[in-house]
Parts: C-alpha cells; sequence; structure tokens
C-alpha cells in the first residue's frame, strides 16, 4: 500500500480569519501559515484562479480599482493546492486530484469543506487518488483513522487538521 502523509505547520497562533479575504490577504494568510514564498504567494494565487481552482466572489476581473475577494472556502483550497504544488504537480495533475471534492464532501457529509474541517471531522484528511492507481475514486474528507482503514492503494493523503484554527 502506498500512501503518503503530508503533515500540516503548527498553527495554534492564529485565530479564525474575517469571512472575506483580498487576494494579497489570502497570500498573507499562506505565506503566515508557511506554505507560500511571500511575492511568488499572490502570483500563485491568481494562477489558480485563472485556472478555475479558486473561485472569487463576483467576477474574477472587476474593472481598475477593485479587489479579487475570497471566501474563507477559499483559503482552505489555497491551502491543498499549495501542498500539492510544493509536491511538484503541475496544474493539470492538481485539477484532477481536486476534481469533485466539494460534490463528495456534500454528498456524503452533509455540509460545505469548511463546514466538514472545522466542525464535522475531529481530525479532518483529505484522501486524493493518484490518477492510474487502485482504490479511491474521488477525493474525500475523512477522519485520519478511516483515511488508512480503507485499504485504497496509490492515494494522497493531507492532514489538514493543523489548519483548522485559522480557517
Amino acid at each position: 500500500m502506498k500512501q503518503i502523509l503530508l503533515h500540516g505547520f503548527n498553527c495554534a497562533r492564529y485565530q479564525p480569519m474575517d469571512e472575506t479575504y483580498t487576494a494579497t490577504a489570502l497570500a498573507a494568510k499562506l505565506d503566515d501559515l508557511g506554505l507560500g514564498r511571500d511575492a511568488d504567494t499572490i502570483r500563485i494565487v491568481r494562477h489558480f484562479t485563472e485556472e478555475g481552482l479558486l473561485q472569487t466572489i463576483g467576477a474574477v476581473n472587476t474593472g481598475k480599482g477593485k479587489k479579487r475577494l475570497y471566501a474563507r472556502e477559499s483559503l482552505l483550497k489555497a491551502i491543498i493546492l499549495l501542498q500539492l504544488n510544493h509536491l511538484g504537480l503541475p496544474i493539470g495533475s492538481i485539477k484532477r486530484l481536486v476534481r469533485g471534492l466539494g460534490e463528495t464532501t456534500a454528498a456524503e457529509l452533509q455540509t460545505d469543506l469548511v463546514g466538514a474541517v472545522t466542525h464535522t471531522l475531529r481530525h479532518p484528511c483529505l484522501v486524493l487518488p493518484i490518477p492510474g492507481g487502485e482504490g479511491c475514486e474521488q477525493p474525500r474528507l475523512v477522519e485520519v483513522q478511516q483515511a488508512y482503514r480503507r485499504g485504497d492503494q496509490n492515494v494522497l493523503v493531507l492532514d489538514l487538521k493543523p489548519y483548522r484554527a485559522q480557517i
């Protein structure tokens, strides 16, 4: 069984955030979590937005003087996306890995991503199928114990508990 566990960073010093973020504020939070690289983070956030991996509130191209706004769920998605990006995965592979995550979470846990990570699951882990592997076909949010009991092979497991306080 091939599984990879990525541990998060210690986020105990952080408090829950506001409901919306500008791209700059979102990038700054990711930098504070140790997931970004200062100037590169804002560029990566914008790239994820252009690729459809992060959604803004309202239009992406809001015009001169108007900033892109992101909801709380975008912070959680950006944490996941940056961890995958740090593994050196190309954007196409990242898209395939996270495709259907929101729908699967809603169907299985009757809540959205943020609700599952912050309230529903005590120790949330994201199980992502590795293309061409056997077992898990859809990305799933599960308890850490279930991530290893499932018997899935060729999956990537991201530990999201360290980020709960920040989301």
